[in-house]
């Protein structure tokens, strides 16, 4: 992803397959090693298409897509309000995308036209992924967002990948309808090695199923909104995630005693102004049944630990309240402990050598996020935008979204 100064990466966006980029069709070996043939649309000065929008018209409305159709946008400042709405015919399928992406390398932002416009990006259909771009000039307003998934009626839709991208100064997407999954069938949205500073919100992060090495910076916690970054679907992972500055970190709500068990572990949660997790069901019990997966993950200077049923200010209350009620506990979680950031009034998340972070996290937890949607390695590893990021958590050593040195990903 393209990181700014206030992250101490610079402008760097995340390392790429090498590749030769062709304006047709073009192969590649994929991870899993299964040949990739996509169609691609190449956008920006000098190119086929000089917006968006007009790469977006001229692919085929057949049905099913029997390969991804990428749009490719290459470097500069796109000012548009990108809609697909009038495009119902597009058939991609789990393993034929449409992908909207920045051309490997390339610096490419997404300007809101005017801030009276709800969303930079309305997409409607199902199996859909978005990488490597730079979203700013939203409203602040918490009822705008950058990207809107799914549609207000039809079909449900579902399986978006939204990795790799910069959203500033408003929440990433909002959600509705689509699918409310968490299983391997039905899975709603992959948001992986994100950032996401600034605006007002209710909701940075909605109907998640999983939410790995993202960076929330900031937000505000005086909003009118809920002020949650996460919100995890039953059956969700949570991992790796630096979250500064919320009134809740991550929120989680399961619907029935049979709901999926999800996941929340190697999380860094600093300076929310409520509480690091929101647990709740419909079950009215405390702690919530099905208890979340919880370990490895880093609370400091938040206003409480946990609230459930009841408000639970520390670690060692809520293994308490486990302990009696499921015979479980946290596990290697800190309560209290600085995660000693390198320059945490910059924007520099980055753990110090000596930080308590370093080495504390649970290295399968990001393997089972990424293994909890069937393919995802692949999605992510596909069209050169692996998870390679200099600098970012991508195996879950440590706690949080970055590591002590950018070395340690090479």
């Amino acid at each position: 992803m393209i990181m700014d100064e206030r992250a101490g990466l610079g402008t760097a966006r995340r390392f790429r397959l090498a590749a030769v980029v062709l304006s047709a069709t073009f192969a590649l070996t994929g991870t899993g090693g299964s040949l990739l043939a996509d169609q691609y649309y190449e956008v920006g000065p000098g190119q086929t298409y000089s917006t968006i929008n007009a790469a977006l018209a001229a692919i085929p409305m057949d049905a099913p897509w029997t390969e991804s159709h990428v749009v490719n946008i290459h470097a500069g400042t796109y000012e548009e309000h990108v809609d697909t709405t009038g495009r119902t015919a597009y058939q991609p399928t789990p393993t034929n995308r449409l992908v909207i992406q920045a051309n490997p390398g390339d610096d490419v932002t997404i300007q809101l036209p005017a801030p009276s416009v709800y969303q930079s990006f309305v997409v409607r259909h199902s199996n859909v992924t978005i990488q490597g771009l730079r979203f700013t000039g939203q409203s602040t307003d918490l009822n705008y967002a950058y990207l809107r998934l799914g549609q207000y009626g039809g079909a449900l839709r579902n399986g978006y990948v939204i990795q790799n991208n910069e959203f500033i100064g408003a929440p990433a997407y909002e959600a509705r309808p689509i699918d409310v999954g968490g299983s391997d069938a039905s899975w709603d949205v992959a948001f992986v090695n994100n950032y996401v500073s600034g605006g007002d919100f209710h909701t940075g992060v909605p109907k998640a199923d999983v939410a790995a090495g993202n960076v929330f910076d900031r937000m505000k916690t005086g909003s009118s909104g809920g002020g949650q970054y996460i919100n995890l679907n039953p059956g969700g992972h949570a991992v790796n995630n630096t979250i500064v500055g919320a009134k809740t970190g991550i929120v989680q709500h399961d619907k029935t005693a049979t709901a999926p068990t999800s996941v929340i572990s190697n999380n860094i949660m600093v300076d929310c102004a409520d509480r690091g997790m929101y647990l709740n069901s419909l079950l009215n019990v405390i702690p919530p049944d099905p208890v979340p997966t919880l370990s490895n993950n880093l609370q400091f200077n938040n206003g409480e630990w946990v609230q459930s049923q009841h408000h639970i200010e520390d670690l060692e209350t809520w293994n308490t309240w486990l302990t009696n009620a499921r015979l479980e506990t946290e596990d290697n979680s800190l309560d209290g402990y600085d995660p000693l950031f390198e320059d945490a009034a910059s924007g520099n998340y980055q753990l110090q050598g000596g930080s308590p972070a370093v080495n504390a996290g649970l290295q399968t937890r990001w393997a089972d996020a990424i293994a909890h949607i069937p393919g995802l390695e692949d999605m992510l590893n596909s069209y050169w935008n692996p998870i390679r990021d200099i600098g970012y958590a991508r195996d879950g050593t440590h706690m949080g979204a970055l590591i002590v040195n950018p070395v340690e990903c090479q």
